[in-house]
């Protein structure tokens, strides 16, 4: 008698590299190789995961366009977290389908926290902080109570957690935490021999309006650095995105060796890295170099130029799971040292630091045991397409004033 398996749907039409396909993919794959779902990747027909999955594994592409996407009492459906109003209209639930959010971004339920905060006044912040909680986003409110009261809605980071109570004005009690999975690396800096006179360093990952700023402040303080003590310097950007070209012309006068690389394929990385002394990232890319034993420093995000002294820290040292803070004034401390001390640490004792990187990813983000807490979670979640009222799916008067789009229109 064969078992009917319940299908798993990891929903994220998106054509671009990024955190969270990557994300998806890895765990769809490892998850078809313990044979307890039937996987579903929902995607644009050339969307990331659906050009990138292995065809080799039972793993279902659901090819995602206008057309209505119908789902069966049994099933469970995976989303990142997204505003109701923006959710879309072709996505068909019995109403006995389970539906799981996993906030993988700190603005995931209030997206126009980014444009706010670009106003230099507080006062001006403050009353659109307002109007925006109570007639934008206030469905997203009430529907904090539903996901605790069904268990639905799991936090990479603490940061994304207090970013989403402080954004709704809401209290999560006792959160649940799913940080991001891994798959196995290796150390394969054991060996490696730091060079007195030069320090190779890499970025990975986008270049958006949330990680340029800090990414130009991060290699101009490096700059400085590397002149003062008479070293050579090769910083490789890995990446592409909407702010490559506005960052190129920033750096085209660094005295900085400055290699850029547009896109690498995941399993490419760690040859890539073998030759570098330490990598700069945040999210996930921070991870995927841990995981080889490179020191990692974890860089925080933030919307607007960088004019104050940003104090750096390693990934090690963060606090529950948390990849990457909003830059904020307790970020900032005038004529910090900590660049500087890091990276002279990085020529005084290599291999400590790349130790004590890859055990934090062994200690925090393997994929087999992280991949058991989400089997867990998703089986004590009750959340149905019912429990959520439909009228938290219409835009009201204010969302049509403000022109808001629904997601993932293809």
């Amino acid at each position: 008698m064969n078992f009917k398996k319940d299908k798993l749907y990891f929903f994220f039409p998106y054509r671009g590299v990024g955190g969270v396909p990557v994300l998806f993919l890895r765990l769809a794959h490892y998850l078809s190789n313990l044979g307890k779902y039937d996987i579903y990747l929902i995607d644009y027909a050339d969307g990331y995961m659906a050009k990138n999955y292995d065809k080799s594994k039972d793993i279902n592409l659901v090819k995602y366009s206008e057309k209505e996407i119908y789902f069966e009492k049994s099933d469970i459906v995976l989303f990142q977290s997204m505003p109701f109003f923006a959710f879309p209209l072709n996505l068909n639930f019995n109403k006995d389908t389970k539906i799981i959010f996993w906030n993988l971004h700190p603005y995931n339920f209030f997206g126009y926290a980014a444009r706010i905060s670009r106003f230099k006044s507080k006062f001006i912040q403050s009353i659109l902080y307002i109007l925006f909680r109570n007639f934008i986003y206030s469905n997203e409110r009430k529907a904090i109570n539903i996901f605790k009261k069904h268990n639905a809605l799991f936090f990479m980071d603490e940061e994304n957690l207090e970013q989403t109570e402080d954004l709704l004005k809401v209290s999560i009690k006792n959160p649940i935490y799913l940080p991001l999975t891994l798959n196995s690396g290796e150390n394969i800096k054991l060996n490696h021999m730091k060079g007195k006179d030069n320090l190779n360093c890499i970025w990975i990952g986008r270049i958006a309006d949330f990680k340029v700023h800090i990414l130009l402040y991060t290699i101009k303080r490096l700059e400085k650095y590397t002149i003062d003590k008479d070293i050579n310097c090769t910083f490789t950007i890995v990446g592409d995105g909407e702010y490559l070209e506005y960052l190129k012309d920033k750096l085209k006068d660094i005295h900085i060796n400055i290699v850029y690389i547009n896109y690498m394929e995941e399993k490419d990385i760690s040859e890539l890295l073998k030759d570098i002394d330490v990598s700069f990232c945040m999210g996930t890319s921070a991870l995927d170099t841990a995981k080889y034993g490179v020191p990692t420093v974890l860089l925080d995000f933030t919307y607007e130029e960088i004019v104050q002294d940003y104090k750096f820290d390693w990934l090690f040292n963060t606090q529950n799971y948390t990849l990457a803070n909003n830059i904020t004034d307790k970020y900032y401390k005038k004529d910090n040292q900590t660049l500087e001390i890091m990276m002279d640490d990085i020529f005084k004792d290599y291999a400590k630091l790349s130790n004590m990187s890859f055990k934090y990813i062994l200690e925090n983000y393997d994929i087999k045991q992280n991949t058991k807490n989400f089997i867990n979670l998703i089986n004590n979640a009750t959340l149905t397409a019912k429990d959520i009222p439909n009228s938290f799916y219409k835009m009201n008067i204010f969302h049509k004033t403000l022109g808001v789009r629904r997601y993932y229109v293809n």
